[in-house]
C-alpha cells in the first residue's frame, strides 16, 4: 500500500486544483436576479468533497490552496477582500459539513452536514457582506457614494439610501448563497460516493484484474486535471507582476503536476 500522507497530498492537490479551476474560470451571473458583480461559481464543491474523503483538514486545505492559487496566477481586483470572504465562507462550509460527517459517518450524517453547511455558509455570507464587503466596496469601488452601489442594485424592488443595506443583505445575499450551496451540496450529495470510490482506487490498489485498467484512466485524469489548471493560467490575461508571485505559481504547479504524473507512474507499473 502506498504511503498514506502521499494519498492525502496528492487528493487534496487533484481536488485544489479542480477548485481553483471552477472558482477562476467557470461563473457567470444573473443579472436579472441578482447584482451583477455576485457571480454563479460552485469552487466549494470540491473542497466539501475533500472534506468527506479526507476530513476537515483536507476540506480546509482545498479552500486556502484555491485562494493561493486564484492571487498567485490572475491576482485579485478586490485587494484581497473578496478572496477573504470567500476564504471565511468556504472554511466555514467545509468544517460544518465535515466535523459532522466525520462524527456521523452515514448517508443521514452526510445529508444533516450538508444541510447544516448551507446555513453556515448563508450566514457567514451575510456577515462578511455587512461588516466587510459592503463597507470595502463603497469605498474602493464608490468612493463612498451610497447611489453608485445602488445603481447596480436596481434590480431590488424598493431599493434606497435608507434601506439599501437590509434589502441587499436580505433579497441579494441570503438567496443568492442559499441558491449556491443547494446547488453545491446537492451535486456533492449526488457524485460523492462515485468520488470516493474512484480516489480508494489510486489509494488502495485493490482491483481485480478486470478492472485493473480504471487505475490507468485514473491516473491519466490527475495528469489532464493539473494540465488543465497549467493552461488556464497560460491563457489568463492577468499575469504575476512580482517575481515571488512567479516562484509561488511555479511551486505549487509544478507539485500538482508531478505528483499527478507520479501516481500515473505508479498506475502504469501497477498494472505492469
Amino acid at each position: 500500500m502506498r504511503n498514506k500522507k502521499v494519498a492525502w497530498i496528492v487528493k487534496t492537490a487533484v481536488l485544489s486544483a479542480i477548485s481553483a479551476i471552477l472558482y477562476m474560470f467557470v461563473k457567470f451571473p444573473l443579472p436579472m436576479l441578482f447584482p451583477s458583480f455576485l457571480d454563479i461559481q460552485i469552487s466549494n464543491l470540491p473542497a466539501i468533497i475533500a472534506g468527506f474523503l479526507l476530513g476537515p483538514t483536507g476540506g480546509v486545505a482545498v479552500v486556502v490552496v484555491r485562494a493561493l492559487l486564484k492571487i498567485l496566477t490572475i491576482g485579485t481586483s478586490t485587494s484581497y477582500v473578496g478572496e477573504l470572504a470567500d476564504l471565511l465562507i468556504g472554511i466555514a462550509v467545509v468544517l460544518t459539513s465535515s466535523l459532522i460527517y466525520k462524527k456521523f459517518h452515514s448517508k443521514k450524517g452526510a445529508i444533516v452536514g450538508l444541510a447544516l453547511s448551507s446555513l453556515a455558509w448563508v450566514l457567514v455570507a451575510i456577515i462578511t457582506n455587512w461588516l466587510i464587503l459592503i463597507p470595502f466596496y463603497l469605498e474602493f469601488f464608490f468612493k463612498g457614494n451610497v447611489q453608485g452601489l445602488i445603481a447596480m442594485c436596481a434590480m431590488i424592488p424598493g431599493i434606497n439610501e435608507s434601506n439599501y443595506l437590509i434589502l441587499y443583505l436580505l433579497v441579494g445575499v441570503l438567496p443568492f448563497n442559499a441558491l449556491l450551496s443547494i446547488v453545491c451540496n446537492l451535486i456533492t450529495f449526488l457524485v460523492y460516493k462515485r468520488t470516493h470510490f474512484m480516489f480508494n482506487e489510486i489509494e488502495e490498489r485493490t482491483l481485480v484484474a478486470s478492472k485493473s485498467h480504471n487505475m490507468l484512466i485514473v491516473g491519466l485524469s490527475l495528469v489532464a486535471l493539473n494540465a488543465l489548471l497549467i493552461i488556464g493560467v497560460a491563457v489568463s490575461s492577468k499575469w504575476p507582476k512580482e517575481w515571488y508571485e512567479w516562484v509561488g505559481l511555479f511551486i505549487i504547479l509544478a507539485l500538482g503536476l508531478s505528483l499527478s504524473v507520479t501516481d500515473l507512474i505508479l498506475s502504469l507499473k501497477k498494472n505492469n
